[in-house]
């Protein structure tokens, strides 16, 4: 469910972020374990050693040659952190003791973990409170950087989870999403068509050309030489996916 990856090497690093309840589809559980997919083999091999910690991961960026995946040790995110967790190929170890972002108590949900100058950039997301329900949407823009520790950007002025994201010349493009509903559930009338750029130089948001279907879960991809973003697949309804 909402798995995150990242490419270090010309392998694929993954964690998965949550088991969902077949009732109410919210997480139920965290792993201690991620995998990686080695292309010349075709192959996917779990990593070890094992997360000391139980984790959920919901994004994941490959920084300084290593994996980060940032998430929560709560399946439903309660506790209102965000921690990221670093694997180093070089020495197939774990860095569990990175400092964790307290006053980010939201799940980004597909959001985007974009890097640049070793800093990633994570937009957006949705809490989840204690009794697992989505309770509120965030605009906030939080930068990780792998030397420094926990910064804020300046925030969009768009709320959403589940966008698509892409960066191609120190700009980062973030495409379509969800809103909650006035019952803080998602349906199709929730999906967006916003689009908008930020612009990491400068620490400024501008509104782009909106999408021409209202979507989520968008892949996209940038930085092909060309001045041009490509957005993929995505969901325009519930449950259905395009491709």
């Amino acid at each position: 469910w909402d798995a995150a990856f990242a490419a270090i090497g010309g392998d694929i690093y993954g964690m998965y972020p949550v088991a969902p309840s077949s009732v109410t589809g919210i997480g139920t559980a965290s792993y201690t374990f991620a995998q990686k997919y080695t292309e010349a083999t075709e192959s996917w091999t779990a990593i070890f050693p094992y997360l000391t910690t139980p984790y959920t991961a919901y994004e994941a960026e490959g920084i300084s040659s290593k994996f980060y995946a940032f998430g929560s040790t709560s399946a439903i995110l309660s506790s209102g952190e965000m921690i990221p967790v670093a694997w180093d190929p070089a020495t197939e170890t774990w860095d569990e003791s990175l400092v964790a972002y307290s006053a980010h108590p939201h799940f980004y949900g597909a959001s985007s973990a974009h890097v640049s100058d070793d800093k990633a950039y994570l937009y957006g997301g949705v809490s989840i409170d204690s009794v697992g329900a989505y309770s509120s949407l965030t605009n906030t823009l939080n930068i990780f950087d792998v030397s420094a520790g926990w910064s804020a950007g300046n925030s969009s002025s768009t709320s959403r989870a589940s966008m698509g994201a892409a960066q191609d010349d120190g700009v980062i493009y973030f495409a379509g999403g969800l809103t909650l509903t006035a019952n803080n559930t998602w349906s199709v009338t929730s999906f967006l068509t916003t689009h908008e750029s930020y612009t990491i130089a400068s620490n400024t948001w501008a509104t782009e050309t909106v999408l021409s279907a209202a979507a989520h879960d968008k892949g996209a991809l940038g930085s092909l030489g060309d001045n041009k973003i490509y957005w993929v697949g995505g969901s325009t309804a519930l449950n259905t996916y395009t491709d």
